[in-house]
């Protein structure tokens, strides 16, 4: 989509209600050195990647033609984490969307009954997270776009810092809030109530919104109704994107950004738009989106194309595509699956963050890990690779 005009569209309502609560960052570590650039692995094909990545584990997804390469952080979120990276040479695999229904289910489950193993091993909560963005590259959207990867990891919240706003650059505070979440959510929520999934708790949250089950009650069906929750938002994003723009793209930015539609235009459309939709929209989405149809305006340059300094409205730059990140939440000991949606309309890379209690913005530290923490990222990964082929 587009930019923003910031004071309009309740961010700033929603900046104070995120930093109601305490918010902290996490520095990343440096455990290795990069294989190489995230823009080679967007731009390599999957059979040079699987040649190149220095993965520790191949293998293939069950019931599928997919395979699976763990492939080793050279930064982390954790002392416990890693990436996993799906793909094959007769398919392109960008991000979840490009999954049959059935390699839907057979990846996620793969992944869930590895997390699963993890959780009982360490006796924590363990986290399995995709964030996608194929059409957008911009910076301020996740790095690697060109290929599906999860990254599944134990959060490290010992070593946390509490931070305050003021401390923040305006790029990094777009990492924390997405007012246009309840949208999603509204959509949710008319999804789960005219299906048959049983028992699920749904809860609205700051930037995204959850959903509980039990890991008993995990069938084919739950996945089948993921599949169809994400699709459906893919699909309605996709219809609000008509009202803004006819999709002619810019070139200043050098990141093809959407052109606006005239002002008129857009609210005509905005009008169907309501109408159609109107037995789930809530107030305050309307009032959202309303906004950002009266007030959006083309993009413009930053000072590089590929800076995150913030100057001025024209440069805060909208997602382009259906963009976000879900995030799995594995516990043995509660027996339940916790999964998190954080769309990414106007903020700043959803993948960045911690879906918590308490927010957390991952930042990139100089720091090089220490020989214990190197020490405990090697179990980890053995771990990993364990339960894998257990």
């Amino acid at each position: 989509m587009l930019e923003v005009d910031r004071p309009q569209f309740s961010i700033h309502d929603s900046l104070r209600e995120v930093f109601s609560s305490p918010v902290y960052t996490l520095a990343t570590k440096q455990y290795r050195r990069n294989y190489f650039s995230n823009e080679e692995v967007n731009a390599i094909p999957w059979a040079e990647f699987r040649l190149r990545s220095n993965s520790i584990a191949y293998t293939t997804i069950p019931g599928t033609n997919l395979e699976a390469l763990v492939v080793p952080k050279s930064r982390t979120w954790s002392s416990q984490d890693t990436n996993v990276y799906v793909g094959s040479d007769d398919k392109l695999v960008q991000s979840f969307s490009d999954f049959s229904k059935e390699e839907f289910e057979a990846v996620f489950d793969w992944h869930i009954s590895i997390g699963l193993h993890l959780s009982q091993m360490y006796n924590k909560d363990v986290h399995i997270s995709h964030g996608f963005n194929p059409e957008d590259t911009a910076p301020d959207a996740h790095s690697v776009r060109s290929k599906f990867h999860t990254h599944v990891y134990i959060p490290d919240f010992q070593h946390r810092e509490r931070v305050s706003i003021k401390d923040l650059s305006w790029f990094d505070r777009l990492k924390l809030v997405e007012p246009y979440s309840g949208l999603y959510y509204d959509y949710a929520k008319e999804f789960f109530d005219n299906n048959e999934l049983g028992c699920i708790d749904l809860q609205k949250n700051e930037g995204h919104f959850s959903l509980t089950k039990s890991i008993k009650t995990i069938d084919r069906q739950y996945w089948a109704t993921l599949y169809e929750l994400l699709k459906g938002m893919n699909d309605k994003y996709e219809e609000i994107v008509e009202i803004f723009t006819d999709r002619t793209i810019e070139s200043k930015t050098q990141h093809k950004r959407f052109i606006p539609r005239v002002a008129q235009e857009r609210l005509t459309l905005l009008d169907h738009f309501l109408t159609k939709n109107q037995n789930w929209l809530t107030a305050r989405s309307i009032s959202l989106i309303r906004g950002l149809a009266n007030d959006i305006r083309s993009a413009t340059p930053r000072q590089t194309p590929n800076s995150t300094h913030i100057s001025n409205s024209s440069q805060l730059w909208a997602a382009k595509g259906f963009s976000g990140a879900f995030n799995f939440r594995v516990s043995d000991l509660d027996q339940t699956i916790n999964f998190d949606f954080a769309p990414r309309v106007i903020s700043t890379s959803g993948a960045t963050k911690f879906i918590t209690d308490h927010p957390t913005i991952v930042i990139k530290d100089s720091d090089e890990a220490t020989a214990e923490e190197i020490s405990e990222l090697k179990k980890f990964e053995d771990s990993f690779v364990d339960s894998i082929f257990k």
